[in-house]
């Protein structure tokens, strides 16, 4: 949902059956003996920008890739998956430096240069017929050949997200069907899990700057925390005055350190992971801090648990943001007025009713063939 704000600066993705099928293991035998994620494993993000929604818009376009590209299950030490986003995070910074370059005009224009050159010798002579009109139009055109020929800015210097995800593995051993969600976060977008065997719900912990380790961080890269008032009585932590979220996507401004690995920068996209195993009927949620201004993250499983069997995931969607949505964010000084994004992933398998049979993951290599050869 944009909401009040004058561009949608989220974006999100959801990949079904990321794990490869059988037919594709055997095609490609190295990928084979890597990948052992079961054909309807999900892969799901959610990622909030800030400073535009370019970077945001790419890294959803990205994140099925970088997954693909290191070997990852629920087994996977927890350094894979903050490897993952990182990559995910270098190859934004590749891309936009690309873009900058390709459209940077530094080499254009040696003839208006000269055109330049000339029309200022002639308005220098005692008899130029120079008016203030003329004179603001020559300086005009100036300024305006010395902007086409500075380089195109890079958009992640300034442009950054927030990053959430779940890569959700369901296993079926010996007939019980067990759904291991393995989650990351960079920044203050959460997931959120409801356990409905204990009544329980676990999240992911945001990342803002005055949190002691993250500050230490921060400070230990040249950076500064200020506090600053948000409105009313809130208060907010802002990264050198800016940037309220300490780990994110982009924001390359902040990670210029060659003495620093990108964990150790003062903005860093390295993420925390989480691992919880579920069973069927247990909720999964991904959401941005546009949610959680308003709601609490009891309050989001709540509001799903009351309207899931009731109605479509889509339209709970749709009014948990309405709900969180403010009728005047001046008067509730911003909350409510956020871009909101929500993801809901409900729980089903083999023995929920009008689920056809869950597919087993029993993948076996096939024997090698032999052939006989003969010399020539």
């Amino acid at each position: 949902m944009q909401g009040w704000r004058k561009m949608q600066e989220d974006a999100h993705k959801i990949v079904l059956g990321f794990g490869k099928s059988k037919s594709d293991r055997i095609k490609a035998d190295k990928l084979r003996m890597k990948d052992n994620l079961p054909p309807c494993a999900g892969l799901f993000t959610v990622m909030d920008g800030h400073g535009g929604g370019d970077v945001s818009a790419y890294a959803s376009t990205r994140l099925e890739k970088v997954f693909s590209q290191l070997h990852c299950d629920e087994k996977s030490d927890d350094h894979i998956y903050q490897q993952i986003i990182m990559n995910l995070d270098a190859d934004i910074r590749k891309y936009f430096t690309d873009l900058a370059n390709a459209n940077s005009t530094a080499e254009e224009g040696p003839q208006m240069q000269d055109l330049l050159e000339q029309e200022f010798s002639e308005a220098k002579k005692r008899d130029s017929q120079m008016t203030r009109e003329k004179a603001a139009e020559l300086i005009m055109k100036v300024l305006h050949h010395q902007k086409q020929k500075s380089p195109t800015q890079n958009l992640s210097d300034t442009m950054g997200c927030t990053c959430v995800t779940s890569l959700i593995i369901p296993r079926e051993e010996k007939g019980v069907l067990t759904y291991f969600v393995k989650a990351t976060n960079s920044g203050d977008s959460r997931v959120l899990v409801w356990n409905q065997e204990t009544n329980t719900v676990h999240g992911t912990k945001d990342h803002k700057p005055n949190d002691p380790h993250e500050k230490a961080r921060i400070e230990a890269a040249g950076g500064e925390v200020r506090e600053m008032t948000a409105g009313g009585d809130r208060v907010q932590y802002r990264v050198n005055g800016n940037l309220n979220l300490c780990r994110a996507l982009g924001d390359y401004e902040y990670k210029q350190r060659t003495d620093l690995t990108a964990p150790q920068q003062m903005i860093t996209s390295c993420p925390d992971v989480y691992s919880w195993p579920c069973k069927e009927g247990d909720i999964v949620v991904l959401a941005c801090d546009g949610i959680f201004d308003v709601l609490t993250n009891q309050q989001v499983i709540d509001f799903i648990r009351e309207r899931i069997g009731k109605k479509d995931l889509g339209t709970i969607c749709e009014e948990c943001m309405m709900a969180c949505l403010s009728e005047d964010p001046k008067t509730t000084h911003g909350i409510g007025g956020d871009n909101m994004t929500i993801v809901i992933i409900h729980l089903t398998g083999s023995q929920s009713p009008g689920i056809g049979k869950w597919p087993a993951n029993d993948f076996v290599k096939p024997k090698e063939k032999t052939t006989e050869t003969k010399e020539s």
